[in-house]
């Protein structure tokens, strides 16, 4: 019961900023980090915990345990796994930081491969447990932090409206006093039962809702409706402008990059004419051969 106080109590107090988004943050960390380290753990847990009991069988095979109320002895199998100082809860413990290597090799003394084997044993799955995988859950861990504190204030509005609408419409009196108003509740609706006309009157004692008569109601929805009716027609209007901006913008890139080849192939071509002009002159000599012949009898008589 305390436990279940301390998880409502926890779920209550996120009406505050600070520890809601911290409480958000620690729930979705159990719920999406957490599982998949568990589940690699218990597969390298297990067979570890199985291991060591078979390598230290003084723990399996000993004397029979007799029960402290005097019934018969418990199977030698079971002592195994009701025990938790057994080698089978040693690999769980570790995680915790509760391992005794010492306890290990004293346990296995007079056995010489089993005296090198459990600690080379346990040492790899310490190592891959607290080294390996332990780091790993801190880091997916502080990708998720990163990721929720960019959006820690939305989630914590959204949590703190849910609290809000639960008290609001929902329960009459917080957990715990909300036993007394469940006995209230339990006895109504057994009245209501015998009585269906008590039904509407029940509804409306239910919570803090507020409840509109039909017809106000339905004038309600109706301006709700006109209300609906006039975003969507501002969100379109202002969806066409985007639309016409960005049909705009794409003429006015269209025509730039146009303009930059006519530029270019203007700029080539005054290249051209320039490079033509800067050439020398063409020699008589070079011109002669192209003039009709009368020209250049013309030109020798003329000529002192």
């Amino acid at each position: 019961v305390f436990v279940l106080l301390g998880v409502r109590l926890l779920e209550t107090i996120r009406i505050s900023q600070h520890v809601g988004v911290l409480s958000i943050i620690f729930i979705r960390m159990i719920i999406n980090d957490c599982p998949p380290f568990f589940i690699v753990y218990a597969v390298l847990a297990i067979p570890t915990g199985l291991s060591l009991s078979v390598l230290q069988p003084r723990h399996v095979v000993g004397e029979d345990l007799t029960d402290v109320v005097g019934g018969p002895s418990d199977p030698q199998w079971l002592t195994v796994f009701r025990y938790l100082d057994s080698p089978f809860w040693a690999p769980i413990w570790a995680l915790l930081g509760d391992f005794d290597v010492q306890t290990l090799i004293e346990d296995s003394r007079g056995q010489v491969f089993v005296e090198w084997l459990l600690p080379v044993l346990y040492g790899i799955y310490l190592a891959a447990i607290l080294v390996v995988l332990l780091n790993l859950l801190i880091a997916v861990m502080s990708s998720t932090y990163e990721e929720l504190s960019e959006v820690s204030t939305l989630e914590w509005h959204y949590a703190r409206t849910q609290i809000v609408l639960q008290y609001k419409d929902q329960k009459f009196w917080p957990a715990p006093l909300n036993v007394v108003h469940l006995v209230y509740r339990v006895a109504r609706a057994v009245l209501t039962l015998l009585v269906p006309s008590l039904a509407w009157e029940y509804e409306l004692a239910t919570g803090f809702q507020v409840k509109l008569d039909p017809q106000r109601e339905l004038q309600t929805q109706a301006r709700e409706l006109e209300g609906l009716k006039a975003c969507h027609a501002a969100h379109v209007e202002e969806q066409e402008k985007e639309t016409a901006l960005d049909n705009l913008h794409t003429l006015v890139t269209d025509a730039k990059d146009e303009s930059r080849v006519q530029f270019q192939s203007l700029f080539i071509r005054i290249k051209q004419i320039t490079e033509r002009l800067d050439k020398p002159s063409v020699s008589l000599s070079q011109v002669r051969p192209s003039v009709p012949r009368t020209a250049r009898l013309v030109a020798e008589t003329e000529s002192p």
